[in-house]
């Protein structure tokens, strides 16, 4: 009982840890009320692929600040020459730095 005594009450807010928890759970859940797997893993894909797509044009931003937009066009040309055709944004490093600077 000492143990009770001393404890934190409950102030019926959540901390945002075991918020995100919670939501992500009935977010996951199928409508059986089991834990859906498979929506949880897709998720998880879905979200480190975003961050590593941000992170790769990040460094190409660092790498090619100083470049001029004909050395970034010709940069262009040479993926869509390896793949015989016109490479979308997020197939090229830095595709979306890219996109948003030459248009």
């Amino acid at each position: 009982m000492a143990l009770l005594a001393n404890a934190i009450p409950f102030s019926g807010v959540l901390p945002r840890s075991l918020e995100v928890i919670v939501m992500s759970k009935k977010q996951n859940m199928n409508r059986a009320g089991n834990m859906d797997i498979d929506a949880w893993r897709d998720r998880q894909i879905h979200k480190r692929t975003e961050q590593l797509i941000e992170e790769r044009d990040r460094e190409f931003r660092k790498a090619h600040a100083s470049d001029t937009d004909a050395e970034l066009r010709e940069y262009v040309r040479r993926k869509a020459r390896e793949l015989h055709r016109m490479p979308h944004p997020l197939e090229l490093p830095g595709g979306l730095f890219l996109r948003k600077r030459l248009g």
